[in-house]
């Protein structure tokens, strides 16, 4: 057929080269060789868009099978000529040209009314003219080759009259608030104190509404008080819509339009955000969307208090690498509620609301927060004005790994630091054990933990503990430090968190297998940890030290072991609850006799009345964390299979003795289950190599 086609066409251009020789004076010897050669040119704005060039290119190759010669140029002239003086033959004006026809056919779009057409296809003795709106010009090349396939008289001829045009078909027919049309509204309005980027993000929203029913509404800032019917972003909401109960945004008809109001500027945007996806859902069907009731994300408390809830931890977030919602969102997916970012101030603004969305907090490792580059006055921490003081903030790290030499100057820093965020955590993280004297300043690693909590008072610490060996092997010392850090925040009363190993980083140490994830979360987790924080999520590029693949990898795509911490996080998350109601007693080892080299520590706890007698089977060890109620007097445990997962035993069985009678509540996995102690007082469960158990003695 498309042979046909082209034979056809050669044969309508031989016919039309006829009747221009005959109907040529025998002077116009140019205008006899243009229609011998049956030329075409293409011609498409010097600064054309990608859509444009590629529906020039694509209409050129067309063009070319039906045997015509055709060239594609673009517009361009020098400064100071007339552009008349550059026309070509038979000329096709792609897009937005500096003809005058290309002008008059852009105007006629009616571009971001509700009159607004697709595009035009015109002509007159010399062009065709192609004028098309963004996202269109793909259909309006099609439309001008159908026009040539339906007659083909067109080609190889000079310009035959055109005039196409596709009116644009709003998919919403409209958008009632509260039964109001939205044509009604006045415009969009915005806080005061929005920052550039917020506004942009409002203007967004503008765009969309008008791409649904195509309404437009000015965007305009509430200075001075403006009244009529808006949409309101970021305005305070009164007593009759907080009537709905706590919540971090609400989208609330109300008697002077629409509320989209957030308890900060980063839920703002979530309510925004929130509208713009039923927006855009409505689209889809068509029809008429109506927004009669309220729309609330109701919020935990807990949410703001960033010591009431364990939380799981994703190092480290760059703005390099990390730039696209879905980032953000694979995080949370993957089950972390707490995000670690480096050098964030170029993508600070799209962060935020990202992590607002998605209910992530950030803890902030941007440089500025290091003791190198701290001021003594507050002012490292005012890069972004007062929205670190709000929901997305977790607190700043104000150094990593520091030497007993920079505690004084930390102390300060944390005591200015928790003036100025107060509710946010200033955050320090020490060395481990296998840390040497030079590096830590001080004789032993006890020496050093003691001077950190005795000179800094920190309210809150961490450590980092990469146990995990090549050759199947565990850091000797690996329970020692867990037990000498948790020991020293147990006694000031810190809560911690605890870094654990998720990637090979050194010649010396493997990455981690999903069961040697969760053992690391469980051990942890045992010695009071309320921070599991996992090096590292994204793998680093880093010159310095030789990283395999983490959870992402360097090409930005999921590994193996994103996919083992979703299931490790999936179990932390259904025992997160209840372990944050316990404090903290003691950790203790059951049969000791046989444990490991790693495991062995002296402050072995010894009061743990609510337990009796533990028994495994083949004598194998255990590690058991005792806890008390935080209120009333209820007790817990943890325990763990403390065999090395990278050994692979077979799985162990645990009976425990609790009373008879007594229930106890465990949360293995991801499952809960209730367990009753028999006549005996025992209850009785197993543990795979790897595999840890919290539970909850009623």
């Amino acid at each position: 057929m498309k042979q046909l086609i082209t034979i056809l066409a050669l044969l309508v251009c031989l016919t039309g080269m006829t009747a221009c020789e005959a109907d040529t004076p025998e002077t116009d010897t140019e205008t006899e060789a243009v229609s011998a050669e049956c030329i075409y040119t293409i011609v498409r704005g010097d600064s054309s868009s990608k859509e444009e060039t590629d529906g020039a290119v694509r209409l050129r190759n067309a063009l070319q099978e039906y045997g015509f010669t055709v060239e594609l140029v673009t517009d361009w002239v020098n400064r100071g000529e007339n552009v008349e003086d550059h026309r070509y033959t038979n000329e096709i004006l792609l897009g937005d040209t500096n003809r005058q026809e290309s002008e008059a056919a852009y105007a006629a779009l009616c571009t971001g009314t509700p009159d607004m057409v697709n595009y035009t296809i015109t002509s007159n003795e010399n062009h065709y003219i192609l004028a098309a709106s963004a996202g269109y010009v793909d259909e309006a090349v099609t439309e001008l080759l159908a026009l040539f396939t339906e007659d083909l008289s067109r080609l190889g001829t000079a310009p035959v009259e055109v005039h196409v045009s596709e009116k644009h078909v709003f998919p919403l027919d409209d958008i009632l608030i509260d039964g109001v049309s939205i044509g009604t509204y006045e415009g969009i309005v915005y806080e005061n104190t929005y920052s550039q980027d917020m506004v942009a993000d409002v203007e967004g929203l503008s765009r969309v509404i008008f791409n649904a029913c195509g309404t437009t509404l000015p965007v305009l800032r509430e200075s001075p008080l403006l009244t009529g019917t808006y949409i309101r972003v970021g305005e305070d909401l009164d007593a009759a819509v907080q009537s709905g109960g706590d919540f971090s945004y609400g989208i609330v008809p109300y008697e002077g339009g629409l509320l989209l109001e957030g308890q900060d500027v980063w839920n703002d945007w979530c309510a925004m955000d929130a509208l713009t996806e039923q927006i855009e859902t409505a689209m889809a069907a068509g029809g008429t969307l109506s927004i009669d009731a309220p729309v609330r994300r109701i919020t935990d408390p807990a949410d703001d208090d960033p010591l009431a809830n364990l939380q799981i931890a994703a190092w480290v977030i760059s703005s390099k690498e990390m730039t696209t919602e879905e980032q953000i969102a694979e995080i949370a997916e993957c089950g972390f509620n707490q995000i670690i970012i480096s050098k964030s101030s170029e993508r600070f603004h799209d962060h935020g609301k990202w992590m607002a969305k998605y209910q992530l907090r950030g803890l902030w490792h941007d440089g500025a927060a290091h003791l190198e580059n701290w001021q003594g006055n507050g002012k490292a921490f005012q890069n972004h004005g007062t929205y670190f003081k709000e929901s997305i903030n977790w607190g700043h790290m104000l150094r990593d790994e520091p030497n007993a030499n920079m505690y004084a100057d930390l102390g300060e820093m944390f005591a200015q630091y928790d003036a100025a965020y107060p509710g946010k955590v200033p955050f320090i993280n020490l060395f481990p054990i296998y840390a040497n004297a030079e590096q830590m300043q001080v004789p032993t690693y006890q020496e050093y933990v003691d001077q950190f909590f005795s000179v800094v008072k920190p309210w809150y610490a961490s450590v980092d503990i990469y146990p995990l060996n090549v050759g199947k092997s565990i850091i000797n010392n690996y329970f020692v430090n867990l037990d000498i850090f948790a020991t020293a925040c147990r006694n000031a009363g810190v809560p911690f968190g605890v870094y654990i190993q998720t990637v090979s980083f050194a010649e010396s140490k493997r990455t981690p297998t999903e069961a040697e994830i969760r053992w690391q979360a469980y051990n942890a987790l045992a010695f009071g940890s309320t921070n599991i924080e996992y090096f590292t999520y994204r793998t680093p590029d880093s010159s310095t030290e030789n990283f395999k693949d983490a959870l992402i990898g360097r090409d930005n795509q999921k590994t193996d072991r994103w996919y083992s911490a979703r299931n490790v996080n999936a179990a932390l998350a259904a025992l997160a609850e209840p372990f944050m109601q316990y404090e903290h007693l003691g950790c203790w080892g059951v049969n000791m006799a046989n444990a490991p080299k790693f495991f062995y520590f002296d402050n072995q706890y010894t009061g743990f009345n609510a337990i009796g007698d533990i028994t495994v089977s083949d004598n194998k060890t255990l590690l058991m964390g005792g806890f008390a109620a935080k209120e009333g007097d209820g007790h817990a445990f943890v325990c763990v299979n403390a065999e090395d997962p990278g050994n692979k035993s077979t799985p162990i069985t645990v009976t425990m003795q609790v009373g008879a009678d007594t229930v106890v509540t465990l949360y293995q996995m991801d499952t809960v289950t209730e367990i009753t102690g028999d006549a005996d007082g025992n209850i009785t469960f197993r543990l795979s190599c790897g595999e840890g158990v919290f539970g909850e003695i009623q």
